[in-house]
């Protein structure tokens, strides 16, 4: 039950740091882009176990594929090396629990996507780095993209904090900033 929870934080925590990763290309960086991110079916029937629920203003869809898309704000500070998104997502994990996170911001110098993390009602005290941003991944029915393409993998640091240290460089998905 232990790796079935930690499956379903790993599938939710994907979509989040996979939409935000999409946002790495200049022109996803000015305010008004989106970034949408569709998870890799393999973690599919695990996120279907948990209550996932966008914050807005993000969106998840769950049909033939899965997608999450959140809008960017823009990039931080004036070296723009940071692209930020609004929005996240929430979720029950099996077993109990609440976990959101939101904010994300991809670190275009690290190739990793961040964001704050809000664990059982208790905000941690720095942003978790959540995915790597990498090659894009096989993933079967996904739509087209017309944008920057790039696929994401869970952090170490994200697998151990799910309690599943050997998760770490799981494929979530793949980001497309359109």
């Amino acid at each position: 039950m232990r790796l079935s929870r930690s499956v379903a934080l790993l599938a939710t925590v994907a979509l989040i740091v996979s939409a935000a990763f999409a946002a790495t290309t200049a022109s996803a960086a000015s305010s008004g882009g989106r970034t949408v991110v569709t998870v890799n079916p393999a973690a599919l029937p695990t996120l279907l176990a948990v209550g996932v629920a966008p914050i807005g203003p993000g969106n998840l869809t769950v049909g033939d594929v899965v997608q999450a898309s959140f809008p960017i704000n823009g990039n931080l500070g004036g070296n723009r090396q940071v692209i930020a998104h609004r929005g996240g997502l929430s979720f029950v994990p099996l077993g109990g629990g609440s976990l959101r996170i939101t904010n994300f911001n991809i670190d275009l110098k690290r190739l990793q996507l961040t964001a704050v993390t809000v664990l059982n009602g208790t905000e941690l005290p720095d942003r978790v780095p959540v995915f790597n941003i990498g090659s894009v991944q096989a993933i079967t029915d996904e739509p087209t993209c017309s944008g920057v393409h790039a696929g994401l993998t869970l952090t170490a640091a994200a697998a151990g904090a799910l309690g599943a240290p050997g998760a770490a460089g799981a494929p979530i998905g793949n980001a497309c900033v359109g």
